[in-house]
């Protein structure tokens, strides 16, 4: 279950399931329970399946980042299923937050992206419910 950089002997790794654990107590921690649900679907779902995706069927890059086109329209279609669970969001809402979201995965920025994921799209569904 661990990635090849995750195994380097004799230096401190923390590996994705720390992240997701780590993200998951932020989200959590930050947002309204409505949102960190959906903000930590968003991220269960669309990592996955953008993975899933982006490793089968990818073919376009995205920019220098080892991810693809494919696997980030896979991370916002399968983001999407989480609208029935949390109807209380707003389906724009949601598509904005996916985008977002979506985008913040494929940057390729210092911050692992179970992190990223949930903030961006907590931060961005919290700023629909403010407006």
């Amino acid at each position: 279950m661990m990635r090849d950089f995750e195994l380097v002997p004799q230096k401190l790794i923390i590996n994705g399931a720390t992240w997701v654990l780590l993200g998951a107590v932020l989200t959590f921690s930050l947002f309204p329970q409505d949102i960190a649900l959906a903000s930590f679907s968003i991220l269960i779902l669309g990592d996955a399946f953008a993975a899933i995706i982006g490793r089968l069927y990818g073919k376009t890059p995205l920019w220098n980042t080892g991810k693809s086109v494919e696997g980030s329209i896979a991370f916002v279609l399968f983001s999407c299923m989480v609208f029935p669970f949390v109807p209380s969001i707003g389906f724009f809402a949601l598509i904005t937050a996916t985008l977002f979201a979506a985008l913040a995965e494929a940057l390729p920025l210092p911050l692992d992206d179970n992190i990223r994921i949930p903030i961006v799209a907590g931060c961005t569904l919290w700023l629909f419910q403010l407006f």
